[in-house]
């Protein structure tokens, strides 16, 4: 079985999957409670798959989140069916596409502020983790785009005044 990663640590057993810190400690009310990370993160792939055992379509979504110098890949996969429907009726409202003509690239390159969760699954060497999207929290704001997702100050990008 392989060893599961500290969170912010990479897991070389699945080839360098860095698991995001899930909660911090916050004092509410003067009292110290666990609650939930918000990472700001891109989409930086969206496509429609097909699951093998039913059959079922599905809109896979993964977001880059910086970390710790690293990206980070936070996975989601959004089913059509009645009972998971809203969570990708609400990804569509956060960043206010139209739901009528939306399609698997009007995603990419959108910025949403989203909390995380792990998914455990079975691989070739056992036990595996990958980070899985536990909700979205709501679409990037113009000013926050332009301050968090511009290039690293050594990126040999020219920018002009």
């Amino acid at each position: 079985m392989a060893q599961l990663g500290v969170a912010g640590s990479k897991e070389l057993e699945t080839g360098g999957v860095i698991l995001l810190p899930l909660e911090h400690e916050e004092k509410i009310n003067g009292v110290p409670k666990m609650v939930p990370i918000e990472y700001f993160g891109e989409i930086i792939s969206s496509k429609e798959k097909t699951t093998q055992k039913s059959g079922e379509k599905f809109l896979e979504v993964h977001f880059g989140v910086d970390f710790n110098g690293d990206r980070a890949d936070v996975k989601d996969a959004l089913f059509y069916k009645d009972t998971a429907i809203w969570k990708l009726s609400k990804l569509i409202n956060l960043l206010e596409l139209n739901k009528k003509t939306v399609c698997e690239e009007d995603f990419i390159g959108r910025f949403m502020w989203i909390t995380v969760m792990y998914n455990e699954y079975e691989g070739a060497g056992g036990t595996m983790r990958n980070n899985q999207t536990k909700d979205y929290i709501r679409a990037a704001t113009k000013e926050e785009v332009e301050k968090l997702s511009g290039p690293p100050p050594d990126s040999g990008e020219i920018t002009f005044p």
